[in-house]
């Protein structure tokens, strides 16, 4: 079995993809020649991005975008994926503000009955490093879809059902931005514990014998996400909307709005304006 790419070369590796990945017609352009015993099933492991979760929510039209679909279809091999019926578990969000989904009287359609085994995306929305490797609590922390897609099995035991040449995982971002979100780094993933279950996530990988090679790709900065903009943003911005007529020429922000450091959410902070 080849070595697998580590973490530093995910990057490096998505940059020589990005090119052959453009639905862009570029004329003179065109893919690389790809090993089709590399690629003779690809499978990949991660969490919401890789899934095809979009716009707070998933079914079969966002998980048919997701980069590890495009991905499959440049590379020519097959690509199962938990189809999610329509309008989704939970629907996209049809606009943001106010929010309303696309469906707002579904909470969730479930999954298509139509799936075809095995399944070569097995990531699931909201997974951080530990669910790849258990869904059950406490250790983990297992959610609705996590059943709907994976049928009681973890990431790692969907992934070696289809007899994987090539993998891909992004996962670990989870692992810290709820911490962000809520503002409580007391709820990031421990330092000793991320290292361990990564650890031991790619050697199972490395384990599995029809495995030629893979890319793991890095945690995000999560303070980077549209998520979170800085209150200096917004307090630059005020004053274009009070000469617009969006607030109200009396509007003040508190003292958060001036400190660069500060990180305001986005539905907090795009709902004022």
């Amino acid at each position: 079995m080849r070595t697998l790419l580590r973490p530093g070369w995910g990057l490096f590796f998505l940059a020589l993809l990005l090119p052959w990945m453009s639905g862009c017609d570029q004329g003179s352009l065109s893919p690389p020649e790809v090993s089709n015993n590399l690629f003779r099933s690809y499978v990949s492991i991660g969490n919401s991005i890789t899934a095809g979760f979009q716009s707070g929510g998933i079914n079969q039209n966002t998980q048919e975008e997701s980069y590890a679909v495009l991905l499959a279809e440049q590379a020519g091999t097959p690509f199962n994926i938990p189809a999610l019926q329509n309008p989704g578990c939970p629907p996209p969000l049809a606009q943001a503000f106010p929010p309303q989904t696309i469906a707002p009287d579904v909470d969730c359609a479930l999954r298509a009955a139509s799936v075809s085994s095995p399944l070569h995306n097995v990531a699931v929305p909201n997974a951080a490093v530990i669910d790849v490797l258990s869904n059950r609590r406490p250790s983990s922390n297992p959610n609705p879809l996590t059943s709907f897609i994976l049928g009681g099995q973890t990431q790692i035991q969907a992934a070696k059902k289809a007899n994987p040449t090539f993998v891909s995982a992004w996962i670990g971002n989870n692992d810290v931005l709820g911490a962000a979100i809520v503002g409580d780094t007391t709820l990031a993933t421990p330092v000793d514990s991320f290292r361990a279950r990564y650890s031991r996530m790619v050697s199972e990988l490395e384990r599995v014998e029809s495995l030629q090679g893979g890319v793991f790709l890095k945690v995000a900065d999560v303070t980077l996400i549209p998520h979170f903009s800085s209150g200096a943003a917004y307090s630059q911005a005020i004053p274009q909307a009070r000469s617009a007529g969006v607030v109200p020429s009396n509007f003040q922000l508190n003292s958060c709005g001036t400190a660069t450091s500060t990180l305001v959410p986005f539905r907090y902070g795009a709902a004022l304006l």
